[in-house]
């Protein structure tokens, strides 16, 4: 019986650490810098360095793993994809900018210096891995809305 109770405590507790990603709040974000701008067969292609403002109010750690994004136009055709190139990690307690470098191809650049581009008919597909203690969460999100996403990051994003 005492076994069973201690065995019961201990998932509970991993289970609770594991859900508590939701409260992980993204305020903000900034461009911190570029690197290895390339254009190649009408591709532009570079690594992003962004700071993430993040607060979590949660005691536990979260590392962000495998964050990859997709995102499509109205038409469906692809604009954009990104997928992390480190580890992002969110201390206990956090309430700060967190470091996040992506990879980022632009599938089509030139169609963003030619005409106006309408980020708010936009889609993306998101598949993320976060990981607290031992058991990982994996998120994904099929044709959120852009303009969804940018609500959520918060208004004060520079």
């Amino acid at each position: 019986m005492k076994r069973c109770f201690l065995l019961s405590l201990v998932l509970s507790l991993l289970l609770c650490g594991c859900s508590g990603y939701r409260q992980l709040q993204v305020n903000s974000y900034k461009l911190d810098g570029m690197e290895r701008l390339s254009l190649m067969s009408g591709r532009m292609s570079s690594l992003l360095r962004l700071s993430m403002d993040i607060t979590n109010p949660t005691s536990g750690k979260y590392v962000i793993k495998n964050l990859k994004a997709t995102v499509y136009e109205a038409d469906g055709d692809l604009f954009a994809e990104a997928e992390s190139t480190k580890e992002c990690v969110i201390a206990p307690h956090n309430d700060g900018f967190v470091p996040l470098d992506l990879d980022v191809t632009l599938h089509r650049p030139m169609s963003m210096f030619l005409s106006k581009v309408d980020f708010s008919t936009m889609t993306v597909d998101l598949d993320v891995w976060a990981f607290s203690g031992i058991f990982p969460v994996h998120i994904t999100k099929t044709d959120y809305p852009i303009s969804q996403l940018l609500k959520r990051v918060g208004s004060s994003s520079k």
